[in-house]
């Protein structure tokens, strides 16, 4: 989670919002995936599912992407204003197959990590953007990969004294089916590689 400090006055977010951060991914141990395909399959035969398209989407190492925006009261108390979610097979890629690199760790065991960055066409909310979902493609272990998620457009007031906070997990069962394969997902932010929520704001003058 990111929150702000307490607001110093009233911010009016009105319209579709963009969260932007980069991530790398390291999926379960073989033994683990074989356990999890099993008992799927099984469930699957015992069904009688000759091919079943959920049981292979919940089957597939994907990373299921969602971010929330919430109001955070004086009290601590905080409300789920608007979600997005995005897979990682479906994220904005470049077709190009741009990559670029950087180095992390002490100057003494310092590890080149290949970094994907987003598409460079990609406008949030294109209607006809649709290279992503045409061509989902796997991640790779341990690679860097920028993602944006579009959210839900929104009108809320977040009053003063109030913070805006960005949630970012794995999972938003039962909106959408789980991915079962497990996963541990680190954020990377640094100079070179940052985080970002783009919003639109409603000024004094109500433009």
């Amino acid at each position: 989670t990111f929150t702000t400090e307490p607001l110093a006055s009233d911010v009016e977010i009105t319209g579709p919002l963009t969260v932007t951060f980069w991530a790398k991914t390291k999926f379960a141990d073989p033994l683990t995936s074989a356990v999890i395909n099993l008992a799927l399959d099984t469930m699957a035969e015992s069904l009688e599912m000759d091919s079943n398209l959920l049981i292979e989407m919940m089957k597939k190492k994907d990373v299921q992407w969602v971010a929330e925006l919430n109001d955070v009261f004086e009290d601590g108390s905080a409300r789920n204003i608007t979600s997005g979610w995005l897979s990682a097979w479906h994220r904005q890629k470049d077709p190009s197959g741009a990559t670029g690199f950087y180095y992390e760790g002490p100057w003494y065991s310092r590890k080149k990590v290949v970094t994907h960055p987003l598409d460079p066409a990609y406008v949030p909310f294109n209607p006809f953007y649709l290279a992503p979902d045409r061509n989902p493609e796997a991640i790779k272990e341990g690679e860097l990969y920028q993602y944006s998620i579009e959210l839900w457009p929104t009108c809320n007031v977040f009053k003063k004294g109030h913070r805006i906070r960005v949630s970012l997990s794995a999972s938003d069962f039962p909106h959408l089916l789980p991915v079962l394969q497990p996963s541990s997902n680190t954020i990377v932010i640094d100079e070179n590689h940052q985080a970002k929520l783009d919003f639109t704001t409603v000024n004094g003058k109500d433009e």
